[in-house]
């Protein structure tokens, strides 16, 4: 029995779902939890566009901002809009630990705009 299917996290995981230059497709407008609140967030159903494979993400504020940058501030105008995802090493807030996490950055596209996967 392969262990990652069996604790398999719900969550879009760096290094272990998506990995360096790896795509992602936003396929909903997102969901706001912990409103007014200091963790306030939009919680994204994601598709990783290398296995098919749908997962929940949080985007941070500098994740955030570059979506609004790229598509707009309205976030059902994300919906299967792609970006790349860039993973680098950042300070976990609760815990203080060096941990992989996910940077998105614009996809790689032709003339006509069609995404480019590497």
């Amino acid at each position: 029995m392969n262990t990652n299917k069996v604790w398999d996290s719900d969550w879009l995981k760096a290094g272990q779902h998506v990995l360096q230059n790896d795509h992602i497709k936003f396929l909903d407008g997102g969901t706001l939890v912990n409103e007014g609140t200091k963790d306030q967030q939009i919680i994204f159903k994601v598709q990783i566009i290398k296995n098919g494979f749908t997962k929940k993400f949080g985007l941070n504020k500098t994740n955030g901002e570059l979506m609004k940058r790229l598509y707009g501030p309205e976030t059902n105008d994300w919906i299967d809009k792609e970006v790349a995802c860039n993973i680098v090493k950042a300070r976990n807030p609760k815990t203080g630990n060096q941990v992989d996490s996910i940077v998105l950055s614009a996809p790689n596209t032709d003339n006509e705009g069609n995404v480019i996967i590497e």
